[in-house]
């Protein structure tokens, strides 16, 4: 408990406070506030001296009070209504205070946050100059701040509504931090980006470059950026709406990054992709050139690709949304890869699948030739094949809905594969291939 003046009567209740109320609305004596008590409609009174805050306390309709001269809040404090407020000077804070309703604030020079501390309603605010930060603070509705020159925040802090701000120069970022609004800035050159930050509407930036992202970092409303050049991005970082980038030169992508909305992407080159990384909404991508997956990636939305080649697929990788291709070229697969989407190749010929890999959305192959599957590999969709040559499957592999096939020659099965949907001619006709491979190896 925090003594502004000194300890007075108990008060719990609104009615209580307000019946101590003079005729200007100041307290006629020194009143103690209740822990965890709620005081409402509170717009008769002009000054909070002569009372002294409990912890969690919450005080609302405070919109005759001017000022919070030497008023010292206990843990918790939650204030509203402060319209009438033009100065926070004098005031001591305490861990996780709310305050809101402060419209009329337009400095904040010399204040020292303390930690979990919540300013809510800054409109009219137009610089953080002189303002101290303490870790986990929040302060919304910064529409008027023009810039963050000079400001250092603490860890986990977040500022909110920054839409007037149009550079991060000079701006200190902590861990944990987050920047949201941040509709009208223009460049981010410079500018370090410190791990478990978030960067929120970035509407207005045309090129993201020149930028080193911490671990788990992302960056979102990236609407406008054309080009990604000299990008560093550590773990796990994340952009998002990317929808009209066309160019990435020097992107470097660590474990488990992520770009969301690459639409406008026509080619996809020279990139090296660390473990899990994630590309989705590749829809204009046109040719894939000197990428580097490694295991886990993805590659998600591919529907313009119209050949699949040169590519080797570390293991677990995915490819999805292939709806184009008709050619796969030199393709190499390591265990447990996925492709989805297939809808239009008419051959699947001359692959070798790792183990467990599957190839899915098959609709319109005609012919299963020149295959090696590894062990647990299925093929899927495939009602459209009438013709299967020269395919050799390791154990357990499966073929499925192969309710087309009128041809079987050169098929090699190891232990419990299966090929689902054969008419009753083909069932007998892979019948009497196994029958065939037992009497071999007999």
């Amino acid at each position: 408990m925090n003594t502004n003046r000194k300890a007075g009567r108990l008060v719990y209740t609104s009615e209580e406070l307000l019946a101590l109320l003079d005729d200007t609305g100041r307290l006629r004596e020194p009143v103690q506030l209740v822990e965890g008590c709620w005081y409402y409609y509170l717009q008769a009174l002009t000054s909070l001296e002569n009372v002294t805050m409990a912890n969690k306390c919450r005080l609302s309709g405070l919109s005759s009070v001017t000022n919070l001269h030497d008023i010292t809040l206990a843990n918790g404090c939650d204030l509203r209504g402060l319209q009438a407020l033009t100065s926070l000077e004098g005031l001591t804070f305490a861990e996780g205070c709310w305050l809101s309703g402060l419209s009329s604030v337009t400095n904040l020079h010399d204040i020292t946050l303390a930690n979990g501390c919540d300013l809510r309603g800054l409109q009219a605010l137009t610089s953080l100059e002189g303002l101290t930060f303490a870790e986990g603070c929040w302060l919304s509705d910064l529409s008027s701040v023009n810039n963050l020159h000079d400001v250092t925040l603490a860890a986990g802090c977040e500022l909110y509504n920054l839409s007037s701000v149009t550079t991060l120069e000079g701006l200190t970022l902590a861990e944990r931090c987050t920047l949201s609004g941040l509709s009208s800035v223009t460049a981010l050159e410079g500018v370090t980006i410190a791990r478990d930050c978030r960067l929120d509407g970035l509407s207005a930036l045309p090129v993201l470059s020149d930028l080193t992202l911490g671990k788990r970092c992302s960056l979102t409303g990236l609407s406008s950026v054309r080009a990604i050049k000299r990008v560093t991005m550590d773990t796990h970082c994340a952009l998002y709406s990317l929808g009209s980038v066309v160019e990435i030169e020097d992107l470097t992508l660590g474990e488990g990054c992520e770009l969301y909305g690459l639409s406008a992407l026509p080619v996809l080159s020279d990139l090296t992709l660390g473990e899990r990384c994630t590309l989705d909404g590749l829809s204009s991508v046109r040719a894939i050139k000197r990428v580097t997956m490694a295991k886990g990636c993805r590659l998600d939305g591919l529907s313009a690709l119209p050949v699949l080649r040169d590519l080797t697929l570390a293991k677990g990788c995915t490819l999805t949304g292939l709806s184009s291709v008709t050619s796969i070229e030199d393709l190499t697969f390591a265990d447990d890869c996925a492709i989805d989407g297939l809808s239009a190749l008419p051959v699947l010929r001359d692959l070798t699948l790792g183990k467990r890999c599957s190839l899915s959305d098959l609709y319109s192959a005609t012919t299963l030739e020149g295959l090696t599957l590894a062990e647990e590999c299925w093929l899927l969709d495939l009602s459209s094949v009438t013709s299967i040559e020269r395919v050799k499957m390791a154990k357990g592999c499966e073929l499925h809905d192969l309710v087309s096939v009128v041809a079987i020659e050169d098929l090699t099965l190891g232990k419990h594969c299966a090929l689902f949907g054969l008419s009753k001619p083909m069932q007998d006709r892979l019948a009497a291939i196994r029958t065939a491979a037992n009497t071999k190896e007999a």
